[in-house]
Order: structure tokens, then sequence, then C-alpha cells
């Protein structure tokens, strides 16, 4: 009750700040409000009323949580824009950045929602209101024409590692549509030869190279890229390696090639291709991670630590980079139909009800993101909500896939077999 208690008389700070910023407060304190809103609150009732009341606390976990992690800034920037009074600003300002303590407070209560059907209304209600939170943002109308797509790729010399996989395969089709000038490169020139044949890839806009992200002339090879390809606007990292199997028993030479492949190789390849695409007047480094470069997950640790290290990698890059001509996205799939994944994978995602994307969805919103610019993408509802409070509270996470543990070692051990 005391934390419910405090929450009161909130509204009239909101109403204080619109009317500061020349809105009409009655209006809006006695209209109606939008649909999203409507369900999200007819939701929160009923669920109070004939479900669990404990659910209350999912809405204030994902309303909290935004607010600490956007409010103040996402303020500053609406202030600065619309050069709006600070005034304006009381409660986003109040309830931003600068009331971590009242966060603590709310996390110290969830602590103590020890009973799994309490735990479950709450992760359950925070689904839910995220999602409708997402929706009343998207029904604010926004008034200026959309932009179109700024970077464009008709005529520019994309690098492409991964084209024989399925992602990769799927991009090297889109970008090719696109007008964009291919390079694949691979261990296996022949077969990225015969994938070009199979996608009608115009042989006078596409060549191959010899490159092996798993061996130790990884970097020789890539100079040596670097050397015949100077004019390279685009590096699209996409070539990848999965490893299902516990910590334990997972054969050491797969845990190596993992992160080889995954991380160290796509690192140095990236270097030796940076001094060429500082010198283009418009360039991009587009590595692809996943879902799990943000979620560690049981029975994938050597994979989550090297897309853990690709995206910490990718943003020190991107921040490096920052006054340059280079353009650094770390965009992550979610599990993705591709035959990188074995039939076990395949089979507890079934089992667990993940959803899977296909290789074509992600290479469309891979591309759309670079054309739009933009620099950080998690694909998929809800492993998005999933990544948010990963970072936020990953002890809500923690349980929810603990639950998930009998399945998913159930599957290792056909993994093994």
């Amino acid at each position: 009750m005391e934390y419910i208690e405090e929450e009161y008389g909130h509204h009239e700070w909101i109403l204080n700040d619109i009317e500061a910023c020349g809105g009409d407060r009655q209006q809006v304190k006695h209209g109606r409000p939008c649909l999203a809103i409507e369900l999200m609150v007819a939701f929160l009732y009923d669920q109070i009323q004939r479900g669990n009341p404990a659910a209350f606390f999912g809405m204030v976990m994902v309303l909290e949580g935004t607010s600490i992690q956007l409010a103040t800034q996402m303020g500053q920037i609406v202030q600065s824009k619309l050069d709006l009074p600070a005034k304006a600003f009381s409660y986003l300002f109040s309830h931003g950045s600068l009331d971590l303590e009242h966060f603590k407070f709310f996390e110290n209560l969830m602590d103590q929602m020890t009973h799994p059907e309490d735990q479950q209304a709450i992760v359950h209600a925070a689904n839910v209101v995220y999602q409708l939170y997402g929706d009343m943002l998207h029904a604010i109308r926004y008034c200026q024409p959309r932009k179109e797509p700024t970077m464009q790729l008709r005529g520019q010399k994309v690098l492409l590692t991964g084209a024989t996989g399925g992602i990769g395969k799927a991009l090297a089709r889109v970008l090719s549509q696109q007008g964009a000038r291919l390079i694949l490169v691979g261990r296996n020139v022949d077969r990225l030869v015969h994938i070009a044949h199979e996608l009608k890839l115009s042989p006078q806009v596409t060549t191959f190279a010899e490159l092996d992200l798993g061996s130790p002339q990884v970097h020789e090879q890539a100079l040596a890229v670097a050397r015949s390809h100077p004019d390279i606007d685009l590096v699209v990292n996409c070539a990848g390696m999965n490893l299902f199997a516990a910590s334990d028993t997972a054969p050491a030479a797969q845990v190596a090639a993992v992160l080889d492949v995954n991380l160290k190789g796509t690192i140095l390849l990236t270097q030796a291709l940076l001094p060429g695409l500082l010198q283009r007047p418009e360039a991009a480094v587009v590595n692809v991670g996943s879902t799990f470069g943000s979620i560690g997950y049981p029975g994938f640790a050597a994979y989550c630590a090297s897309k853990f290290g690709l995206r910490g990698y990718t943003e020190a890059l991107r921040r490096e980079l920052a006054n340059s001509s280079v353009r650094v996205f770390y965009i992550a799939p979610r599990a993705t139909a591709t035959d990188m994944n074995e039939q076990a994978v395949r089979d507890m995602n079934v089992a667990l009800g993940n959803a899977m994307d296909t290789p074509e969805q992600v290479a469309a919103r891979i591309v759309q993101s670079v054309q739009r610019e933009k620099m950080r993408v998690f694909i998929g509802w809800p492993e998005k909500f999933f990544v948010f409070m990963n970072g936020l509270m990953s002890s809500v996470v923690d349980k929810a896939l603990i639950k998930q543990l009998p399945v998913i070692q159930r599957f290792l051990l056909k993994g093994v077999r």
C-alpha cells in the first residue's frame, strides 16, 4: 500500500505540464484516451478483479522501467526540438533517471514476491502492458512526412560473409535486388558460385573471394581481400556457427570454432577492411548478432559468449567511429528457421512455443534497418521485451528461463546422442 499511495496525484503533475506546453488541461482530463490506453486499463482492472491482483505490478514494472531508462533523455530531446519551457517537463524529469531510488524500492518489493502464481501474473501482465504501451506510442500522430530511406544500396559494393547459410543467402538475394554490387566471401568459392547461380545473381556485379573466418590466417586473407577491393562501401558480417551443448560436455574444438568464427574472425575481418571504409564518403559495418547476444540461454553458453562479445565490439566500434563516415549496425534476429540449427534445437523451439522467423523475413528487416539507419535492432516479440527486461531486471528472466530448463535439458540429451 505504501508504494501505491505514493503514486496518488501524479496525474496533476502531467496536466500541469500539458498546460505549460499550451495544451488544454480540461480537454485532456475529460477527453477519451486512445484505444491502447483503454485496453491497458481494462485489462489490469480485469486481472485485479478476476485474476491475480499481483498483475498490477507487471504494469508498474514496465512503466517504471521505461521511465528511468528513457524519460529524462527523451524529455530533453523533445524540449530541445520543440523549444518548450523546462516547467513543461516537471513530471518527466523527476521520474526519469533521477528516480532510481524509487525503482530500487520497487525492485526490493518484487524480491518479496516468491509465490510462483504471483510471479507468473506479474510477467504475463508486463508482457501485455509492454505491447499496449508500444501501441499507445504508435497512436501518437506524427505530422511531418515520413523520411525516405537515407542509405542507398544501389551501386554500392557490399562484402557479405555467410552467403551459403540461410540468412546470408536471403541477404544476397535482397541486396542484389536493391542494386548492390556483391562480393561473396567464404571458405568454399565453388559453393558460393553455385549459390550465385541459384539466385540468378548477375555475374557483372557479383564477385567471390576465399576467406575462412575460423582460420589462423584469417587476418592475412582479409588483408588480401581489402587489397583486391579497396572500394568496399558496406561490410555485412553474417557468417556464424551455432553450438547447442551442455557446458561440461561441449567439444573443445567446437567451442573454439564458434568463438573464432562468430567473434575473433569477424573482428579481424572488420579491422582489415576499416582503413578502406574510412576513405569512402559513406560506408557501413553491419554485424548480424542474436537475441542470445543479450540473453544468456541454457545450452548455448559458447554461442551466447560469442554474440555477447560481438554486441560489445559493435557498440564500442560505433562510438569510436561516431565522427567518421562509417556507420556501425547491430541487428539481432531471434530464432530463425535455418540449417544452422540442428534438429534438436528446432524440436525444442516447437516444444517451448518459441516463434521462428524465416531467413527471408530476417534479411528484409536487416536491409530495411540499414536503409533507415537504425543502428541497433532486435527482431521479434516477445524476445525484444525480454532483452529489455534482462538488462533491467535479470532476475525476472532468470525465473522464466529456469522454468524452461527441464525441457531444454531433455533436448540437450537428444543433441548429445
